[in-house]
């Protein structure tokens, strides 16, 4: 069961969530907000199917422009950059632990299957990383 829960205004439908955060300094950081007043809002899903493509490489190597034709598409997207920094933003700190990317990612992924059944993650994972990911 999907449960979405504004501090302010209570329990809220899908239909009232804007997902992206585009004042803060990335666009592109999924920080659920309620439509109505604005406040972040606390989505509890878990993904139960649906397609991801990752799109991974070096810096420079074309991984956003490649999500960004995705979006064009229908897809929803999530930035590995933009991921720590919502990471980051939550936590008030620059400090982080793989794990808590990882699962930010996954928090992320779930968000957005509630959605839309078309993800792509474009993030640069090191091979010596790509188990933790899995």
């Amino acid at each position: 069961m999907v449960m979405i829960k504004c501090p302010n205004c209570g329990e809220i439908t899908k239909d009232n969530v804007k997902i992206y955060d585009d004042s803060l300094r990335k666009q592109n950081i999924i920080l659920p907000t309620c439509k109505l007043c604005g406040f972040e809002v606390v989505i509890s899903h878990i993904c139960d199917g649906g397609n991801l493509i990752v799109l991974n490489g070096t810096c420079g190597s074309g991984k956003t422009t490649i999500a960004e034709v995705f979006v064009d598409k229908g897809w929803l997207a999530i930035d590995g950059d933009c991921a720590i920094q919502s990471l980051r933003h939550k936590k008030g700190t620059k400090q982080y632990e793989w794990k808590e990317l990882i699962n930010e990612i996954a928090c992320e992924i779930d968000i957005l299957y509630l959605f839309c059944k078309y993800i792509v993650l474009s993030h640069i994972i090191l091979p010596e990383d790509y188990k933790k990911f899995i």
